[in-house]
């Protein structure tokens, strides 16, 4: 307090008053030089820095004297006693600390939640895509086929398709109707139809059904679409928490899907208990391959590497998987077994009963221009500023500081005489 008060005071000399006229004539009289001892550079020194002091405090007091920021010049206005000052040094600081508070929960709000899922009902304005259908009949080893990969593929590293024999019976009818989907003499027994999102592999925990022997399969199913608008897509991951195809971080896939994020996060698993993946996933690296002994430890923890979720405590398992964007969720809504009548094989017939009339958009509720309204409301709410206060902060402890300090050098800056009661 005591500097504090050495600087305001120093205020009043920095800028000497000139000499009177009638002493400008009179020769002064000569003093023996004397080499200023401890005490002198001591005081020297001091007051260099009184001066210092002073300045930086006049400039201050000019800045919050012309501030457009409310509240400021109520600190250097004269004939304010020392309670007024304090009142109002408190209210500025409990403003500025308000303002700020509230400026950074709008930015967590920008930051964590801007997007938001609705519904749509314009049906008439989009497609709605069928199902993907995915077959595995009980008996799905075959002997040659299972020698040639292991020779050819499995061997070599080589994860390229294995040839399909395009003379097997199954026959294929994409589109019978508008929303219909048949596969006909299929062979085999107890086949199991698996559908999934075309945008997605299959995974475990989709919906399957048994096609018998000789039957036909009537699977009707119902449509559920999520589609991501431009501006939602031009936030990031972790704002609109969902991923594209070509926002992939997985290490065994060239793009991201939801389940292919799961399947990783099961090998990951698979070597973390077993030090081991099993013989069914990409290989990368010098990762082991389970043996059988291997197999035999993954089996202990079959529930969750199929559930991913743990048997002992009930909870998820942190795969931290992101759902895609834009996806379309297959619902079972009706299902059905007919004799066959030609005998040809089991069949099964995949559709959407009824054309879904609903989906779900995923939109910005709050933008960046909406983060920027509410922080300059909440500025201005709290202080009474605008974009042209900023500005101004930044004019003053620039472009006015250096014009300031200029003046000062040249000894064209003005005396300032102390008021009683200024700062």
């Amino acid at each position: 307090m005591q500097r504090l008060r050495d600087c305001v005071m120093t205020t009043a000399f920095v800028f000497q008053r000139p000499a009177p006229e009638s002493s400008v004539n009179k020769r002064p009289r000569q003093m023996p030089r004397r080499h200023p001892g401890p005490r002198g550079r001591a005081a020297a020194h001091k007051n260099s820095k009184r001066t210092f002091c002073g300045t930086a405090l006049e400039f201050v007091a000019l800045f919050l004297g012309q501030s457009s920021i409310h509240g400021l010049n109520h600190l250097v206005a004269e004939k304010r006693t020392l309670l007024e000052r304090f009142v109002w040094s408190s209210i500025v600081v409990l403003a500025i600390f308000g303002s700020v508070w509230v400026s950074f929960d709008i930015w967590r709000h920008y930051d964590g939640s801007p997007s938001a899922i609705s519904m749509e009902r314009n049906f008439m304005d989009w497609t709605t895509d069928m199902p993907s259908g995915t077959l595995c009949p009980s008996d799905r080893v075959d002997e040659e086929k299972l020698e040639a990969y292991v020779d050819s593929y499995w061997a070599q590293n080589n994860w390229s398709i294995v040839p399909y024999d395009t003379n097997k019976k199954l026959q294929g009818h994409p589109v019978t109707g508008p929303m219909k989907l048949n596969l006909i003499a299929i062979e085999g027994k107890d086949v199991m139809f698996y559908y999934h999102s075309p945008y997605d592999v299959l995974d475990a925990s989709n919906t399957k059904v048994s096609i018998p022997e000789d039957k036909i399969r009537t699977v009707q199913v119902k449509a559920l679409s999520t589609h991501t608008t431009a501006e939602a897509q031009a936030l990031s991951i972790k704002q609109r928490k969902c991923r594209f195809p070509d926002e992939n971080d997985l290490r065994t896939s060239p793009v991201y899907t939801f389940n292919f994020c799961r399947m990783e996060c099961r090998r990951r698993i698979a070597w973390r208990k077993c030090k081991c993946i099993p013989h069914f996933y990409r290989k990368t690296g010098r990762i082991k391959v389970c043996d059988v002994h291997g197999m035999q430890c993954l089996g202990k923890y079959s529930e969750l590497l199929t559930k991913l979720v743990d048997p002992i405590t009930g909870r998820k398992y942190p795969c931290n998987c992101l759902p895609e964007c834009d996806q379309v969720s297959f619902y079972l809504e009706e299902e059905d077994v007919k004799p066959n009548i030609l005998k040809i094989g089991a069949s099964v017939e995949c559709g959407i009963q009824n054309y879904p009339r609903m989906r779900l958009k995923r939109d910005v509720i709050f933008g960046f221009g909406d983060l920027w309204v509410s922080i300059g409301g909440t500025g201005g709410l709290f202080l009474g500023c605008s974009v042209l206060s900023i500005i101004e902060i930044f004019y003053f402890f620039t472009i006015r500081l250096f014009i300031y300090i200029l003046e000062i050098r040249r000894g064209t800056r003005p005396v300032l005489q102390q008021k009683p009661g200024a700062f």
